[in-house]
């Protein structure tokens, strides 16, 4: 595997290099792209003064349409570790503002290995910083001590500006534990402050405790009000085979708290073959709890997610989320959201496959998106790869389709966990809704000599889909990223 440059989230790094285009006083000749131009334009209208070149073109550019460029974005960090998720992404990227110093940043976490050698795997964070247009150090800090095993991160910020960073650790217990730590000061890249999930709380299943379980794969948001500060974190457990439980945890109490406590007992949310949860919170107190899960077993209850019952464990699932408005003090009954088994045997239809992302808009509802893979009543059902995208909100209780990658790929395909369009995010800015998301098309192969991948691996691309109007319409996705590649290796 060679060693690779990291561009995380790169529409935020075209936004941003953007802004800092317009306070650079340097006389460079500089070359617009007009596909790039007109996309941040278009989805970003707040951002910049910058006159664009005019166009006849429409602003909404198809697939496949634009030619080729070089990677667009801002040298955030490197790694050797390019399986960065199994599942679902969570955040790796935050905004985060300075209320002393009225500055303001964007962080970025991602699972750092330095070498070949499965050894000393960390933390990996950077940050960027507008006022000095610059970022905290060149490629980056690690945040683990040499020596340990960590990764499968994610990020989010405090209300003064200070990035958290988490994911799992096995540090000297033997054991992989969910580890979250705070930053000193904005953009400061130092971390005094750590916390994990007790094991006695990982161990915990209802009935007789495991010793040695552990409880892997966190995602988490980090609420701070006049009256509660909850870090809350949805994980699952490492089973080895079968289906794995989803335990849901909260932190109360700040960072340097010494007397913030974990709830004990957990919350053991649902049983799942993927490895595709989530969670959105706000300052409210309004959770939401989201993941994918097997459908009901014949003669079950809707909820009931039926992991016992099926052929294709990890194909033939549901959406499901649950909410509390509490800070996840109490908990409403959990949602089916798409209740497939009304139509599994009846039509052709997209099942929810491993991937999903969800956010609690400035509304206060709910949103949900998924990639769905092509289900046919009859003929071959597993080895599709043909996918949608799918958005749903609390607002209006509509499912849509934000996305069609519908094509059986023949060349080469993204491998394990991966359909034609996967690893999803939706965000909200300036009134509108995006979803980032990788897709793999099979007309740019890697080398086919690499032993992990006999028939060459699809080089993915990043692209996006906007929406204006609360997600009932999206536009046509455009590549974001246009970096083909053919026979890398």
């Amino acid at each position: 595997m060679k060693r690779r440059q990291i561009f995380l989230l790169v529409v935020l790094c075209l936004v941003y290099l953007g802004i800092t285009a317009n306070a650079s006083e340097t006389n460079e000749h500089r070359i617009i792209d007009q596909q790039v131009a007109t996309t941040m334009h278009y989805a970003f209208p707040a951002f910049g003064n910058e006159s664009l070149p005019t166009t006849s073109s429409d602003s909404k550019s198809s697939l496949g349409s634009v030619r080729a460029t070089s990677g667009i974005g801002l040298f955030v960090g490197t790694t050797w570790y390019e399986y960065q998720r199994n599942g679902s992404m969570g955040r790796m990227i935050a905004h985060a503002y300075d209320p002393i110093e009225m500055e303001n940043f964007v962080y970025f976490s991602w699972m750092k290995l330095f070498s070949q050698t499965a050894t000393d795997r960390s933390y990996g964070y950077n940050g960027y910083k507008f006022a000095e247009e610059d970022f905290i150090t060149l490629g980056g800090i690690v945040i683990q001590p040499s020596g340990e095993w960590a990764g499968f991160v994610s990020i989010d910020v405090t209300n003064n500006g200070r990035a958290i960073v988490g994911g799992h650790n096995n540090d000297d217990d033997l054991y992989a534990d969910p580890q979250f730590y705070w930053e000193f000061a904005p953009a400061f890249g130092f971390f005094p402050y750590n916390d994990y999930v007790p094991r006695s709380i990982q161990e915990y299943t209802g009935g007789t405790p495991v010793t040695g379980q552990e409880v892997i794969w966190p995602r988490f948001r980090y609420v701070e009000t006049a009256t509660d500060t909850v870090l809350h974190v949805i994980a699952a457990t490492q089973t080895g085979t079968g289906a794995t439980p989803i335990y849901y945890f909260a932190r109360r109490g700040s960072d340097a708290d010494p007397s913030a406590t974990w709830d004990n007992p957990p919350k053991i949310v649902d049983t799942s073959y993927t490895f595709a949860h989530d969670l959105t919170v706000n300052d409210a107190g309004k959770v939401a709890l989201c993941w994918i899960a097997n459908i009901p077993c014949t003669g079950d209850d809707d909820t009931a997610s039926g992991y016992e019952c099926h052929t294709y464990m990890q194909e033939v699932n549901d959406i499901y989320y649950q909410l509390s408005y509490d800070n996840g003090n109490t908990w409403q009954s959990r949602i089916n959201l798409t209740n497939k088994r009304y139509e599994i045997d009846i039509v052709d239809t997209y099942l929810p496959y491993t991937d999903l992302s969800c956010l609690i808009d400035n509304s206060d509802f709910l949103h949900i998106v998924w990639n769905g893979k092509y289900w046919p009543v009859t003929g071959d059902q597993n080895g599709n790869r043909r996918s949608r995208i799918f958005h749903w909100t609390e607002a209006t209780g509509n499912i849509t389709l934000a996305h069609a990658a519908d094509w059986e790929p023949v060349n080469c395909n993204g491998g394990e966990w991966n359909l034609n369009t996967a690893k999803m995010s939706i965000s909200q800015c300036n009134g509108k809704f995006y979803i980032i998301f990788t897709q793999f098309n099979d007309d740019d192969c890697a080398s086919a000599s690499n032993p992990g991948y006999p028939d060459g691996a699809s080089n993915g691309e990043i692209y996006m889909v906007v929406s204006g109007n609360g997600g009932t319409d999206w536009d046509d996705a455009r590549n974001l990223t246009n970096t083909q590649s053919p026979g890398c290796d």
